[in-house]
């Protein structure tokens, strides 16, 4: 099997092959069909259920669950969703990895993904030694569960456009993804700052989880102010990280957000049971009206998905 793929085509055998390479599994159910399981909604590639559906002879796929309005999507956008290699060669099958992943796969130059995260410029722990980091330290303390800064490896920034912010590393197993850093001394507009890049690709508190159990937050002080609290960075919870909760054999779900997002809690629970094939409970807790999860005392109601 040598050469590129012609655009938008691929034979049999070479749809097979490349399946075989990286050991996704898959099923034939005609001369020309091969049914195999979609990332997005069978994470992990281990539901029993194979509902993704490409054939070779129309160079046409379909996932029957998650693309039920579409009549059928080319083999560019199969390979793209699968992140697999522009060329299909011989050679020893190489890794899967978004750094891999050649951001042009029919014709084109060949450049690589990157995204390497940095803390930011000027970001330092040594609060007793500067006037801002201790006024840091103090906001953080009012606010945190003794011992929370020193696991959280927060920092601060003291000079530029982040100055006056408490900075919170964000890590994927032990790798740092991403970062989100918040102003607590000249409170002004944009409260929050990150760098470029989704943050709907990465779970604050990810690392710490060491159950089955999560808690889904809103935000960085929601989670550290919560047992097994995760924070979304938001009030929607992403494909990709459902697939990090997956990863970590996630049983049991609540979805616990601020007290006027009741609605949207249901929303976020609603798609994790649909999606975390790993969810054998999830549940939504209601805060009081105005409070988070780092200001309320109690529950006022809590209701069950699954």
């Amino acid at each position: 099997m040598e050469g590129r793929y012609e655009k938008n085509t691929m034979t049999r055998d070479q749809l097979l092959q490349l399946l075989h390479r990286y050991n996704i599994t898959y099923r034939t159910s005609s001369t020309d069909e091969v049914g195999l399981n979609c990332p997005r909604c069978s994470p992990l590639h281990i539901s029993r259920k194979q509902t993704l559906y490409i054939n070779t002879g129309t160079n046409k796929w379909k996932c029957f669950r998650c693309e039920p309005k579409n009549a059928g999507l080319n083999v560019k956008s199969f390979l793209l969703l699968f992140k697999l290699e522009r060329y299909a060669t011989d050679d020893a099958a190489l890794p899967i990895s978004e750094q891999d992943l050649w951001t042009t796969m029919f014709g084109g130059k060949e450049t690589k993904v990157t995204n390497k995260i940095e803390l930011p410029t000027g970001f330092r722990t040594d609060w007793a030694t500067t006037l801002t980091g201790r006024a840091v330290l103090h906001y953080l303390k009012s606010r945190l569960p003794p011992g929370a800064v020193k696991v959280s490896g927060v920092g601060y920034i003291i000079n530029g456009q982040l100055a006056g912010c408490a900075v919170f590393p964000i890590y994927i197993n032990k790798e740092l993804k991403f970062w989100q850093a918040r102003k607590v001394v000249y409170v002004e507009e944009p409260k929050y700052t990150s760098p470029p890049g989704a943050k709907s690709t990465v779970l604050y508190g990810y690392d710490w989880l060491t159950s089955n159990r999560a808690v889904l937050t809103e935000g960085i002080f929601d989670a550290l102010n919560t047992e097994n609290g995760v924070a979304l960075l938001g009030k929607t919870i992403s494909d990709e990280q459902i697939k990090l909760l997956a990863a970590k054999n996630i049983s049991d779900v609540t979805v616990l957000l601020d007290g006027d997002a009741w609605r949207t809690a249901h929303s976020v629970a609603h798609r994790v049971a649909e999606r975390l094939w790993t969810a054998d409970h999830v549940r939504v807790a209601r805060l009081p009206y105005g409070k988070d999860p780092a200001t309320a005392s109690k529950f006022e109601e809590i209701l069950t998905i699954r």
